[in-house]
């Protein structure tokens, strides 16, 4: 009964992070190469259709066309999705086994960078292990979900076990008393968007504690600003204010990288009170 616009949209990309998540975890594109797994390929490719058929339903109140353009590359009626109740349209398995899915035109397109300002400055750099001030890495291709399958959900199995990332050579130790000089702390993202004219920041909003901040992060490429709201990320907090591209960022976030440059953030996995420290 009452009107909370904000947490309502910070509740839905969680739910997209959720989703994001699932694919890391299931790997779909493994399971593409093993004819053994087909039957766990198509229910974890239409558990990932299904779950965009309902937040498109969810996203109804505040985004004008682009549920219709959600549903229509779900091979569904619009028409048809907008005329049920709410109740029906958010239950699960709304969508009908063995629809094809039709590739269309991208739902968020990337703005192209005009070609001299193609270069982010060096100022913007940033190690792939630390995105928080600057350009991440190279960015991979993007990864194709497919289609959605014609099978039942069934219990998800665990998650491939990943190989564990080489150790970098050459890293100078340190002592603790350095480090400890380094305070990390939990900030909840509250607004996120891109940074005119580059294609790889973005400015984000953070709640420390009773605190605000603003940063700069080198994470474009990886992730879309709606997915981070609401999110509970780690940022070094007592790092020197910098200006990058003329916005200042206080603090740099911390992310995670594989070898071929995708960048992954680093969270935590209960609610906790933003400004808590991270030891």
């Amino acid at each position: 009964d009452r009107l909370e616009i904000s947490d309502a949209l910070a509740a839905l990309w969680k739910a997209v992070a959720r989703a994001n998540k699932y694919i890391d975890e299931q790997a779909p594109w493994s399971l593409a190469r093993d004819p053994a797994q087909a039957d766990r390929l198509a229910t974890v490719l239409y558990n990932l259709a299904e779950a965009q058929r309902i937040l498109a339903v969810a996203l109804t109140p505040f985004l004008v066309e682009t549920p219709e353009k959600i549903w229509d590359q779900l091979g569904l009626d619009p028409a048809g999705v907008r005329s049920r109740p709410w109740e029906e349209a958010i239950r699960w398995g709304g969508l009908p086994p063995g629809t094809a899915i039709r590739r269309g035109a991208p739902l968020f397109p990337r703005i192209p960078m005009p070609k001299e300002e193609s270069d982010v400055a060096s100022d913007d750099a940033v190690t792939p292990a630390a995105a928080g001030s600057g350009a991440p890495a190279p960015t991979p291709a993007e990864k194709d979900p497919g289609a959605a399958a014609p099978r039942p959900v069934e219990k998800a199995p665990a998650a491939e076990a990943q190989q564990p990332a080489p150790a970098p050579e050459g890293v100078a130790l340190i002592d603790y008393e350095d480090f400890a000089r380094v305070q990390l702390r939990v900030a909840r993202v509250l607004h996120a968007e891109r940074v005119p004219n580059t294609d790889k920041l973005l400015r984000l909003e953070l709640e420390v504690g009773n605190e605000r901040r603003q940063i700069v992060s080198g994470i474009a490429q990886h992730y879309q600003p709606e997915e981070l709201v609401g999110q509970l990320i780690v940022l070094v907090a007592n790092l020197k204010p910098r200006k990058i591209r003329g916005i200042e960022s206080h603090g740099m976030l911390l992310a995670a990288s594989t070898p071929e440059g995708q960048l992954s953030l680093v969270t935590v996995d209960r609610p906790i009170a933003s400004g808590a420290q991270v030891k």
